[in-house]
């Protein structure tokens, strides 16, 4: 989910919850960056989903906890 693949100031501004100033800071931050920084910050998410969340990966995840359950 995004909570998993948002990293401050790495491909996401985060902001705090039910805070509209704060979310007013994230959206001029995101505004203020030139578009070859907005093209880094999606490089960076999709090399984290790639990484992370590539269904291979994932299913390998699976499977070492189930056989961690298993084993004991």
């Amino acid at each position: 989910g995004c909570t998993e693949i948002a990293r401050a100031g790495e491909n996401a501004f985060l902001c705090t919850v039910r805070d509209a100033a704060s979310l007013a800071d994230a959206m001029r931050a995101m505004l203020a960056l030139s578009a070859d920084e907005r093209a880094a910050m999606g490089a960076k998410s999709r090399a984290i989903a790639e990484a992370e969340f590539d269904t291979a990966v994932v299913e390998a995840r699976y499977l070492e906890a189930i056989a961690r359950a298993v084993t004991g």
